[in-house]
């Protein structure tokens, strides 16, 4: 009786002292990207290396604000360099007409270090106005003509593209 007591308590401790170490999972975003290669675009989806907190030297650049100064609502995609220094397009967002949006996925702000960045817009309400350049990336199923631009840095320390109408 003593040995299955024993037995008993063990097989209670050893299972407590498991359910105490396992460690909560954190969830980690997969980001998509499309590889530039001649002639041959690879799309790769890649899970980040772990949570970006804990990360040794993290640096969490700074966020993207769009400023839409065009009465037309404007689907965008962006050509950036992420926070692992890869090039990366990413899309769409909607910037209704005169209105602000920062970039975000559905977890996180998206944030760059690098003011260099590609830019595509096209507006949405029938008005056919498009923001391009010759830059080409291509993203899903689409080439994009994106035009290369310096984000400024707003008050705020972020940072900022202004969409005009006449641009």
């Amino acid at each position: 009786m003593i040995p299955k007591i024993i037995s008993g308590f063990t097989t209670f401790l050893i299972t407590t002292l498991t359910i105490l170490t396992i460690h909560p999972k954190i969830a980690t975003a997969q980001r998509c990207f499309v590889e530039w290669q001649i002639n041959e675009p690879t799309v790769r989806c890649d899970r980040a290396p772990g949570n970006i907190f804990t990360i040794p030297g993290y640096n969490p650049g700074r966020r993207i604000l769009l400023n839409n100064t065009c009465p037309h609502p404007i689907k965008t995609a962006l050509r950036i360099q992420d926070l692992s220094d890869t090039w990366v397009t990413l899309g769409w967002w909607t910037v209704t007409g005169n209105d602000k949006l920062v970039l975000a996925t559905d977890i996180q702000d998206i944030r760059t270090r690098n003011s260099t960045f590609y830019f595509y817009g096209e507006s949405i309400d029938g008005s056919n106005r498009r923001w391009f350049g010759s830059y080409f990336s291509s993203f899903g199923n689409k080439t994009l003509k994106m035009a290369e631009r310096i984000f400024s840095l707003n008050p705020d320390g972020d940072f900022s593209h202004t969409i005009r109408c006449d641009s």
